[in-house]
């Protein structure tokens, strides 16, 4: 009989425990993130918005713009079956580029209006390139095999755009 009786309390004692316990599901539906990334029409909202001019170079198709945490300027675009990645920021240096790959090679050059220019090589053949020019910083990230010849002379060209 004890038995019977350490067994009903046992139960109900379950019964009750698990019984009073409310499932709570989590709708992730309801999760809302901030986005850091804001597209925008065109060079003309970098100029707005960040007081920043960068430009494509003319034969570039599939464009896109974009801002990222309010301090970036980013266009997307591709150029001869390879895409990349230009960016510009008064106030992001270091990271610029949003590559964190190994580095395998790192060059150093200096253009001809004294700029220095560091191009990287990650383990996966992606180049980095970055420059400062009148107290901005640009990157452009290359998915794709290109010379150093011809990254030297989009920075050279582009420094002259900025100029003129």
């Amino acid at each position: 009989m004890k038995k019977i009786v350490i067994l009903l309390i046992t139960m109900c004692l379950f019964t009750s425990i698990t019984g009073c316990k409310k499932k709570t599901e989590k709708n992730f539906d309801q999760l809302s993130i901030a986005n850091p990334y804001v597209t925008v029409t065109s060079v003309d909202d970098f100029k707005n918005e960040l007081d920043i001019i960068i430009i494509p170079p003319e034969n570039a198709t599939n464009l896109t713009y974009s801002i990222i945490n309010k301090k970036i300027a980013q266009i997307g675009y591709e150029l001869n079956d390879i895409h990349y990645t230009y960016r510009a920021s008064k106030l992001v240096n270091d990271t610029l580029h949003g590559i964190y790959d190994a580095v395998n090679k790192s060059e150093q050059f200096f253009i001809n209006n004294g700029t220095e220019v560091l191009i990287n090589t990650t383990d996966t053949d992606k180049k980095t390139v970055t420059w400062s020019y009148d107290n901005i910083n640009y990157s452009l990230t290359i998915e794709g095999l290109i010379d150093n010849e011809d990254l030297l002379s989009f920075v050279q060209n582009d420094i002259e755009q900025l100029t003129n």
